[in-house]
């Protein structure tokens, strides 16, 4: 039951959800009360309504809290001191590795382009418009609308980086796909 609930919390579409959500029923009848307590906005990605950029992570927050357990005895005043000096710390060293880099995107978005990119290249494009597209792939066919920057796959907007689907198109018509991406 728990992989097949990952399996659900990570879909990107309704249809993958329920189709995930159906599976857990077969195994469990028990599982149908604690949904109706939590509803899937709350936790699945195919009802999420914001762009997630990849990342469900509690880091800065634990970083905060170590940061505050280093110096919890001292005054309020030198402890926000010690905070702030941790953070420019931070800020600094993250600015230096920035510098380093070569690609208008951070290392693991550029990862992401290239990877979307050679996957694009075994799709079949169909232009409908200027800027709408159908993707054609041995798994499904999809609809790609550059201008608004949506797939029907949901993974563009989710993560707003463009798919492979998306890349396909924008490469099609001689785009810069680092140029779509959030």
């Amino acid at each position: 039951l728990v992989n097949i609930f990952w399996n659900a919390v990570y879909a990107l579409t309704a249809v993958e959800f329920d189709s995930k959500i159906a599976e857990m029923t077969e195994i469990s009848q028990d599982v149908i009360a604690w949904f109706q307590h939590f509803p899937p906005q709350l936790w699945a990605v195919a009802y999420f309504e914001g762009v997630r950029y990849g990342h469900i992570t509690l880091g800065v927050t634990e970083l905060l809290y170590n940061w505050a357990l280093e110096c919890h005895e001292l005054p309020i005043v030198q402890m926000m001191e010690h905070i702030r000096d941790q953070l420019s710390s931070w800020y600094n060293d993250r600015r230096d590795t920035g510098m380093r880099w070569t690609s208008i995107l951070v290392p693991s978005a550029e990862k992401r382009i290239l990877e979307a990119m050679a996957d694009a290249r075994c799709y079949q494009v169909l232009r409908a418009n200027e800027v709408e597209f159908e993707i054609v792939s041995t798994e499904r066919t999809n609809i790609v609308d550059i201008q608004t920057r949506v797939c029907s796959c949901r993974r563009w907007h989710i993560y707003g980086l463009p798919c492979a689907h998306a890349a396909a198109a924008l490469m099609s018509c001689g785009h810069n796909v680092h140029l779509f991406a959030e």
